[in-house]
């Protein structure tokens, strides 16, 4: 299994994770947002989407279903091209 499989494996599991964790206690992502969205974070987090992007975008060829993949990766790097 080659490295971007397994780090696109890797943002997977995170995004899912994440989704999940402020799915069942939303209160969470308010402390997270605040945390996050204070001075030079929020260009940490905008670079750590284009990565994301980037990792899941070039994964596209791997995997099984390509249409999906290809998809997140898409809105990843709208979403990154947010911040910046």
């Amino acid at each position: 299994m080659g490295i971007v499989l397994v780090s696109a494996r890797l943002v997977g599991l995170y995004f899912a994770v994440s989704g999940l964790a402020f799915r069942f206690n939303p209160r969470s992502l308010k402390g997270y947002v605040a945390f996050w969205s204070k001075g030079k974070r929020l260009y940490l987090v905008g670079a750590a989407r284009l990565l994301s992007a980037v990792v899941l975008l070039a994964a596209v060829p791997l995997c099984r279903v390509k249409w999906f993949v290809a998809v997140i990766g898409v809105l990843t790097s709208l979403i990154s091209a947010y911040f910046y």
